[in-house]
């Protein structure tokens, strides 16, 4: 069942698992399921319950009213499902099998907590004042989607206004660039203004309005729409594209989860319909190879199809990368394409502009790797990148080096051996779980009672030797800094250690080539 669930989805099972853990609770109910999806918020599911005015927050404040916390405990493993959460979610896989829907998103795991009606996350909605069958019935309307007609991409005669709301084909298989930028969640973006404009100007052409931009690997042609999203969230664009959203389709997942070509059709006709029905939506296309025909992929074949389609009759708005090979082998296959594309070259970076972006980017880096970047090693990660592959590849390389860097020096200063002890509690406290299992068995219930209060002490010991010596080492600082970079370098490109330098002057770079 897992297999077929969106990645949403997974998020909201993944943190119903640490809520039963924040809990204490060595089981996942439908309680912690429901709290899932509150806390992942931007699924369906967390918009039908703000539909219908609900707080989420006194979702959690009712559910801990309802349920209390447990004995502080350390829990190992998987933790199973109580058996109204399996039924839940097998009530969910009926949900999306009744629909037609072969993935599992957030609205059908909400549909079968709804069916689940004993369970505790119904308990907790309706002591909110919430009409179990008035929730279906919002979950239901908004995933009122028409599927059944037309040809592929085709706009149909006299449709009716834009629903702006029912994407749920689309939010399924997809990122939404837009909201990410608004959670803060896309890193910064330097030295990209003009491509930024000119998206912005395409974007608002009549004709020739779906940008391509050109660029070799490593320059930043994703970068650059990651800042046409957060331009966006910033009201920074003109009032026509103030309210669009900027989405990534993964065409790859949407063929890969597809059980026959049928349903991929209709899960393609699907999402193509909602894009020109919502009328704010951009699809980013990251790779201009999404629009080739492959004889080893059938159903690859049919989205490129449809977006082709779709594309020429002008039912779709795109931003596509690629490469310059790639884009003239493209026109040279699908020449009718050429009228709609527009090129935008994106040009490398110079050293001082290279060396702004990782300026901007070593925040982020610092918090992810938890050490600290010298202002030497920013410089020492442009000059040496350049050294390395004065090819014209920046700012990529240079951030690919940074990261590394990183990643390099806080595994060498925190790698702290694991507690011998940690190890001897673990197979005590496994002893100690398999004895009261059986005390339960033989239903000697007091020597289960003192088994389960010596393992409750134990854990609390376990717990308390784990958050020491992951301490220790998150207390450790390190500093990276030119020379680190250097012997990153070197590794990297299997080089004896101290045969890179990372004072040396950097090579005149390039100038970049025209597109």
């Amino acid at each position: 069942m897992f297999d077929k669930f969106t990645d949403r989805s997974r998020k909201v099972m993944s943190i119903a698992r640490e809520e039963a853990q924040r809990f204490n609770h060595e089981y996942i109910g439908t309680e912690h399921m429901l709290l899932g999806l509150i806390e992942e918020g931007c699924g369906i599911a967390a918009k039908v319950l703000k539909n219908l005015d609900v707080d989420l927050k006194r979702i959690r404040q009712e559910v801990e009213h309802l349920i209390p916390h447990g004995p502080p405990t350390v829990t190992m493993g998987q933790l199973p499902f109580t058996p109204r959460a399996k039924h839940a979610l097998e009530l969910a896989q009926e949900e999306a099998d009744n629909l037609g829907h072969d993935y599992i998103g957030t609205e059908h795991l909400l549909l079968g907590l709804l069916r689940e009606n004993e369970s505790v996350a119904a308990q907790v909605l309706m002591n909110l004042g919430l009409q179990l069958e008035k929730v279906r019935e919002e979950v239901l309307e908004v995933l009122n989607v028409e599927v059944s007609s037309p040809p592929l991409g085709e706009p149909d005669a006299g449709e009716p206004p834009p629903n702006r709301g029912s994407t749920s084909a689309l939010d399924a298989f997809s990122t939404d660039l837009t909201a990410l930028a608004r959670a803060g969640h896309l890193d910064p973006v330097r030295g990209r203004e003009r491509e930024v404009r000119r998206l912005i100007q395409i974007l608002g052409r009549r004709s020739r309005n779906t940008p391509v931009l050109l660029g070799e690997p490593g320059v930043g042609r994703t970068s650059a729409v990651e800042a046409l999203a957060q331009a966006i969230v910033s009201g920074l664009v003109p009032e026509r594209l103030s309210d669009h959203r900027i989405v990534a389709v993964d065409f790859v997942l949407l063929a890969a989860s597809a059980l026959d070509r049928s349903l991929h059709q209709q899960r393609v006709r699907a999402l193509l319909n909602e894009v020109r029905r919502a009328g704010n939506v951009l699809l980013f296309i990251d790779d201009v190879r999404a629009f080739f025909e492959s004889a080893d992929t059938p159903m690859t074949t049919l989205a490129a199809a449809a977006l082709r389609h779709s594309l020429s009759l002008g039912a779709l708005r795109c931003i596509v990368t690629a490469t310059p090979d790639e884009y003239a082998l493209l026109l040279r296959q699908i020449g009718s394409l050429q009228r709609r594309l527009q090129p935008i070259p994106v040009r490398p970076l110079s050293r001082d502009a290279s060396l702004e972006v990782l300026r901007a980017l070593r925040e982020r880096y610092q918090q992810h790797h938890r050490v600290t970047f010298t202002d030497d090693a920013l410089i020492a990660c442009v000059d040496l990148s350049i050294r390395a592959q004065p090819a014209g590849s920046l700012p990529g390389r240079a951030i690919d080096l940074l990261d590394e860097a990183g990643a390099r020096a806080a595994i060498q200063m925190r790698s702290s051996p694991r507690p011998p002890a940690l190890a001897e509690l673990e197979k005590e406290i496994e002893q100690l779980d398999k004895d009261k299992d059986r005390a339960v068995a033989d239903q000697d219930f007091e020597r289960a009672a003192l088994l389960r209060e010596r393992g409750t002490s134990l854990k609390a010991q376990h717990l308390a030797l784990v958050n020491a010596w992951r301490d220790r080492d998150r207390n450790q600082e390190v500093v990276v800094d030119a020379t680190a970079v250097a012997e990153t370098l070197a590794e990297i490109l299997g080089l004896e250690p101290g045969s890179v330098a990372p004072a040396e002057p950097p090579m005149e770079q390039p100038p970049p080539s025209p597109a």
